[in-house]
């Protein structure tokens, strides 16, 4: 939704969120968090918040409002409709990690292969590996349009060379989503003895 406030309008971003949280679908275990803020010309701030329910991000569902002298003058962002779903998870981190692996048919990950985790940790440092970890989100199932709570993985496999990004079901297991990103070029160069194809 979009708002626009008058001159002598009052609202800061301070109590935007309170003042409009029933018009927005918040409730008391939504969290607007500031993310990102940036100044132009004008010197008007713009502010952009992340929502977070009972702790957990949501995807999608930023706000930004748009400041001078710390004043509202507009408002705009799309938020989903008061959320009510639990924020435990029944499926482990371990579990859901298990299941985004077996999803991707790949001969070689990239945290399987010696010159590749060496070369992040060069970049990165001692604690970077591609081994993946979960992420627990709510997010919006297009299946079903409703909206879920899920671990994302991010996985790099190198035979062949794909970015997944997967998404299991916290509650169920069920995979909701597998998309690969391939459209550039990884930095990365690294050989590894495979199982079929010898050192690659």
């Amino acid at each position: 939704g979009y708002y626009e406030f008058k001159g002598d309008s009052e609202i800061s971003s301070e109590n935007f969120f309170e003042k409009f949280s029933s018009d927005l679908w918040l409730s008391s275990e939504d969290e607007m968090q500031l993310f990102r803020q940036s100044e132009d010309d004008l010197g008007n701030l713009h502010l952009i918040f992340q929502r977070f329910y009972k702790g957990i991000k949501v995807e999608g569902n930023t706000f930004s409002l748009h400041t001078k002298k710390g004043t509202v003058f507009s408002a705009n962002g799309e938020l989903a409709p008061k959320l009510s779903l639990s924020g435990s998870p029944k499926l482990s981190e371990e579990d859901a990690k298990d299941l985004a692996i077996r999803s991707v048919d790949a001969e070689l990950f990239a945290w399987e292969s010696p010159d590749w985790e060496e070369s992040l940790k060069l970049e990165e440092g001692e604690e970077a590996s591609y081994f993946p970890k979960g992420n627990l989100l709510i997010t919006k199932d297009e299946v079903s349009n409703t909206y879920k709570l899920v671990w994302k993985f991010e996985l790099v496999s190198l035979l062949p060379f794909e970015e997944w990004k997967v998404l299991i079901d916290a509650k169920t297991g069920d995979l909701l989503e597998k998309v690969s990103d391939t459209f550039y070029c990884h930095p990365h160069q690294g050989s590894a003895n495979t199982l079929y194809y010898g050192l690659q």
